[in-house]
């Protein structure tokens, strides 16, 4: 992640009313972690699947911008880091949006 998104991040964490209580339990980077996977989901494709978890590229808004960045999803009861999915905070990045055309298909009668 680059140092400016960095930056607002953490700028955004700080002024969440739960940082306060947070701040002696978990790390800055946990934060971040836990604030994108409770922000509003605007966009979620599956980039690479796995045995035990999908990996996709997920797309928030935070403070009216849009952050993206690698998470594991799961069909079970087991999280994806129980199956041994790990963050990577190097995966958040700034998010575009583009027009992308898709072909669909279907039974032919």
């Amino acid at each position: 992640m680059d140092a400016e998104l960095r930056g607002y991040l953490e700028g955004w964490v700080k002024s969440r009313d739960w940082y306060d209580s947070a701040k002696d339990n978990m790390t800055m980077d946990e934060m971040i972690q836990e604030e994108l996977r409770e922000g509003d989901i605007i966009f979620e494709e599956v980039v690479f699947s796995r045995r035990w978890w999908d990996e996709a590229f997920v797309v928030v808004s935070i403070g009216f911008l849009e952050i993206g960045f690698i998470d594991g999803r799961t069909t079970g009861d087991d999280s994806a880091e129980d199956k041994g999915f790990e963050f990577d905070m190097d995966s958040i990045c700034w998010a575009e949006a583009y027009t992308k055309q898709i072909i669909g298909w279907r039974p032919k009668k």
